[in-house]
């Protein structure tokens, strides 16, 4: 959808719930269709795991990291809000521990992975067509639909590399790069969310936005109406339209009308406020697995030494402790000049074990074990943060995108209350962009048509 598209009439009005980048990314495609929307998002942030905070210098994005130029509706979005001008280049250096040396690769430069010593010259032969496996797969699928690929959902991630290539390739490289961008294991995950990494990350450019991930989802933002501290307890289809609720801030709950509602938040979320989803398809959004994710952020009077940005370790070198990423080296304003900033991210199962620790004690454990890795870091710790987020990322099982081919391609026919999220297109912040997305084209679609 672009700028140029007019929807028949203002008149049409759109009620979205969350303002996360799903939520978002609709909400503004919506009113640049000349719909009146209002977004509902019953936290205090803007943005969900696509948000950034500011403090003592420092830009802090609080959940996800790492963005490619893979991710073109993202950029498309990013000039269609007026800041195109804010997309930067970001550093793509992956360092992965072996046999207590860091081995460095580029995620721009695929010939990093026939030179590098992670992998024996055995594994390297069967790289390539390992390569060449996922890009013929990403053919099929979408950024809105990942199931769309379905009948290759059949297997994990380790079980795909160890049947077609070499088990070492999984158990050295990508096993921790899994764990790094999901905090989960290739040993459970679908081989579509490793299909994913491949063809988003191998072989292109990194990028981010100037001032943080989250500004983004703050431009988009400022052109919709955004209501914060504003928690929807229902949405039901009536009559032409939709009835939501919600209650915004210490107010009484109320009643609104609108003409049709997204809803854009994670989907266990979605199946409480949404009692009219069909019985077989609230049966799959209720498979929807997410791991818990806290972001660890370390703030420091210093910088470790390590020239990576991102720390990936596979489960033979850490069970517990997931990725590091050194926001600072990533781009140059996240930190100020001669201060440092660390995230670290645990596995998900260390994660939902730790859920009710104290974040005085999470943030020990955590300087403790990132201290192995970044020697000299706990001496330059000056200050910390701890952002908890209950639904982090979808955790795939085989089938689970199978699955939810169904309900995306019911979706279709989505006549008042349409759906979005990052369960249809896996655990990317572009997938929930494009999710969003296409819901406002479908509703654009539907009142031009008349039906």
């Amino acid at each position: 959808m672009n700028s140029t598209e007019q929807a028949p009439t203002s008149s049409y009005r759109a009620i979205v719930v969350g303002a996360g980048i799903a939520g978002l990314a609709a909400a503004f495609r919506l009113k640049q269709a000349g719909y009146q929307v209002t977004v509902y998002e019953a936290g205090q942030r803007i943005g969900g795991r696509m948000s950034t905070e500011r403090r003592d210098g420092h830009v802090m994005d609080l959940a996800a990291t790492a963005t490619s130029t893979k991710y073109r509706e993202m950029i498309a979005l990013a000039h269609a809000a007026g800041i195109g001008d804010k997309i930067v280049g970001s550093s793509d250096m992956v360092g992965i521990p072996l046999r207590g040396e860091v081995q460095r690769i580029r995620s721009g430069t695929l010939t990093d992975l026939l030179t590098t010593k992670l992998l024996p010259i055995s594994a390297k032969l069967m790289a390539a067509p390992l390569l060449i496996d996922a890009r013929r797969v990403a053919k099929k699928s979408k950024w809105y639909d990942l199931g769309a690929a379905g009948d290759v959902d059949v297997e994990t991630a380790a079980e795909w590399v160890a049947r077609r290539g070499h088990p070492e390739i999984d158990a050295a490289v990508f096993n921790a790069l899994m764990r790094g961008a999901y905090l989960a294991s290739s040993t459970t995950m679908s081989v579509l969310d490793l299909h994913f990494l491949i063809n988003g990350f191998f072989g292109v450019d990194l990028f981010t936005f100037a001032g943080g991930l989250g500004t983004l989802p703050e431009a988009l933002a400022a052109h919709v109406d955004t209501r914060l501290g504003a928690k929807v307890t229902q949405v039901l289809a009536a009559g032409s339209g939709v009835r939501v609720s919600v209650i915004e801030g210490d107010a009484a709950e109320r009643t609104e009308s609108a003409d049709v509602c997204v809803i854009a938040v994670p989907a266990p979320l979605m199946t409480e406020i949404y009692p009219q989803l069909p019985a077989e398809h609230r049966a799959i959004a209720a498979n929807a697995d997410y791991v818990p994710l806290m972001t660890v952020k370390l703030l420091t009077d210093g910088r470790p030494e390590e020239k990576a940005m991102f720390l990936a370790l596979p489960e033979r070198e850490s069970r517990e402790l997931g990725a590091l990423f050194l926001e600072h080296v990533k781009y140059a304003d996240r930190s100020p000049e001669g201060k440092g900033q660390v995230g670290c991210f645990w596995d998900g199962r260390w994660n939902a074990n730790e859920w009710e620790t104290d974040d005085d004690v999470i943030v020990d454990k955590s300087i403790g074990a990132a201290e192995e890795y970044l020697p000299g870091l706990e001496n330059m710790v000056e200050g910390s943060q701890v952002i908890r987020w209950r639904h982090g990322v979808l955790n795939s099982r085989p089938g689970s995108y199978r699955d939810l081919h169904m309900l995306a391609v019911a979706e279709d026919s989505a006549d008042r209350v349409f759906l979005a999220g990052d369960y249809f297109g896996g655990p990317s912040v572009n997938a929930a962009l494009c999710s969003g997305e296409k819901a406002a084209q479908r509703i654009v679609s539907k009142h031009r048509s008349g039906s």
